[in-house]
């Protein structure tokens, strides 16, 4: 492995190494939200709830957020 000479050196590296971690965040939060994206399924016993169309509506809504947030991301290779 060879030094970084000059300044121009290390700030490339500096850069790289950022730019690195960042896509490495970026894929671990794409992967949380298509997680929680599965997690969010219709349970029957969901409509034994007599306000059953709020908690509908609102899973849809989170639903939405979602994939919205994973339309953003697609540029993320996983």
């Amino acid at each position: 492995m060879e030094l970084l000479q000059g300044v121009e050196d290390q700030q490339g590296f500096k850069e790289s190494a950022v730019a690195n971690s960042k896509l490495k965040i970026l894929k671990q939060l794409k992967k949380v939200i298509s997680v929680r994206l599965n997690a969010l399924e219709i349970r029957s016993d969901d409509f034994s709830d007599p306000s059953w169309a709020y908690k509908q509506a609102y899973d849809n809504g989170q639903r939405k957020q979602l994939k919205d947030l994973l339309n953003l991301l697609q540029f993320v290779e996983a």
